[in-house]
């Protein structure tokens, strides 16, 4: 929960003291927010399968779908507008929210794999 806090408010600030993580390592810091992000949620969901509506479907994909694809790219949407405007829309922070969030799913899959 911390983590999401954090992220919202390093998305939607535009304060000057701040410059350093939020300009000079912006990517580096959306890359490590999705990973943690998606790596919490994957290692939350308890069973393997899920159930989504009618539909039954892989936590791993679930995770992807929610994290790394649906938080990835709609959070530049949402920092534009509650930001009105004073942050950017950089594709850029898109490629590193999946990437980030694709390797967080990965790695809670791989640690679920090994401590089997």
């Amino acid at each position: 929960m911390a983590i999401s806090v954090l992220a919202l408010f390093l998305g939607l600030t535009t304060d000057s003291k701040l410059t350093y993580l939020t300009s000079d390592h912006d990517k580096a810091a959306h890359f490590t927010v999705f990973f943690l992000e998606s790596w919490l949620f994957t290692k939350s969901v308890i069973p393997r399968k899920v159930h989504v509506l009618s539909y039954t479907v892989d936590k791993y994909i679930l995770s992807l779908l929610v994290c790394a694809i649906g938080a990835g790219v709609g959070s530049e949407f949402v920092q534009k507008v509650l930001s009105r405007g004073r942050r950017q829309f950089d594709l850029m922070d898109i490629a590193c929210n999946i990437c980030g969030g694709a390797l967080g799913v990965a790695v809670a899959g791989h640690t679920e794999f090994l401590w089997r």
